[in-house]
């Protein structure tokens, strides 16, 4: 599948790309505000990285993951990120313990151009979590593919893995979209033409 190259497309009708973009300012606002380690999935275009610098997330903070070695360079020319901060691997080879960002505790992160499966979902979470430590707040966002009947099924399994993860750090799972302002956000659209895209906050509980 690697020989085929980057099977993302950038090409989006009007109102997905506008789709699209607003979740990449949910993003970066989450980002900026968590003021931690950012990790995204990228494309090409390098839409949700260019979205964290232009927010003022500074460059430093940001961590990218492809398999593509083309699509790392574009994303490298359009953003200067250091080679440092791009992995060419699979998210979760890339966050799991020996993994290029095995040693970073996200605060934020954007698991973007996935598929409809959970699985890999689940796997990236836990991957991401398997740390000391972690931030006292952590932003997750996710996408799946695909629509369908089973859509919130699929989604309960990501968000339980968030849970479950999050709970060995002492944290709680709470929704963006159900108090976006809260979280100083605008959230009007979670699902568009057979894309969900959730985004949730796990906060440390305080005794």
């Amino acid at each position: 599948m690697l020989s085929k190259g980057d099977t993302y497309s950038e090409a989006q009708e009007p109102a997905h790309a506008e789709f699209k973009d607003a979740h990449n300012l949910v993003l970066a606002a989450l980002a900026k505000s968590g003021g931690g380690e950012v990790f995204v999935l990228d494309g090409p275009a390098a839409k949700s990285t260019l979205a964290l610098l232009k927010a003022g997330v500074p460059r430093s903070r940001v961590r990218v993951a492809n398999r593509h070695g083309a699509t790392l360079g574009a994303i490298r020319g359009l953003t200067a990120l250091p080679a440092a901060q791009l992995a060419g691997a699979a998210a979760a080879e890339a966050l799991r313990p020996g993994g290029a960002f095995g040693d970073v505790a996200f605060s934020a992160l954007y698991l973007d151009a996935c598929g409809q499966s959970p699985g890999p979902l689940v796997d990236m979470i836990e991957a991401a979590f398997d740390r000391e430590a972690m931030p006292a707040r952590v932003a997750l966002g996710f996408s799946l593919l695909g629509g369908g009947q089973d859509v919130a099924d699929r989604e309960m399994a990501v968000v339980r893995a968030a849970a479950t993860a999050g709970r060995k750090h002492g944290m709680v799972v709470r929704h963006v979209g159900d108090e976006p302002g809260e979280f100083g956000v605008v959230l009007e659209n979670k699902v568009h033409d057979g894309t969900l895209t959730c985004w949730l906050c796990l906060d440390k509980v305080v005794c």
